[in-house]
């Protein structure tokens, strides 16, 4: 439920729509920043996640089309002759680790990301955003998130 609420709160969000303290407290421990590797903080709550599991990158001069399969991505050129690129995000989301994620569609400031987030039990949500290279090739933009690990 708090997850829905979540991505509720950051859809309104994005729309420009305010939200007062009292739901903003709801969510304490909710990350709303996400660190690029130059330690530049993008805004969480103005990120856009999309219900598609399809996105057609033409739009963003992107020649592709993105399909989201778990934690997996399938970028399929759409110039001649058609070439698929597949890549398991769970492995490119943190290098040295394998991730059990949920992934989404995201758009920030106009562009289409790509957005994880960590599901494994017993462990805190590590999520960030991925960006999409002109190849339809995905590099890592920012990650964010709590890194403690929980105990029961």
């Amino acid at each position: 439920m708090i997850e829905g609420l979540q991505l509720l709160f950051i859809a309104a969000a994005a729309q420009g729509l305010t939200v007062d303290s009292e739901t903003i407290d709801l969510f304490p421990e909710r990350p709303e920043y996400c660190r690029t590797s130059e330690g530049r903080d993008i805004d969480l709550l103005t990120v856009t996640l999309l219900k598609n599991d399809r996105l057609d990158l033409s739009a963003y001069s992107i020649p592709a089309v993105v399909i989201i399969d778990r934690d997996w991505i399938d970028v399929r050129s759409k110039a001649a002759p058609v070439r698929s690129y597949k890549q398991d995000i769970g492995y490119a989301a943190m290098p040295g680790e394998s991730l059990d994620l949920d992934l989404s569609i995201a758009l920030y400031q106009g562009r289409p990301l790509l957005h994880w987030k960590e599901t494994f039990k017993h462990r805190a949500a590590r999520l960030g955003l991925m960006t999409f290279k002109p190849n339809g090739h995905v590099e890592p933009l920012c990650v964010g998130g709590p890194t403690v690990t929980v105990s029961h």
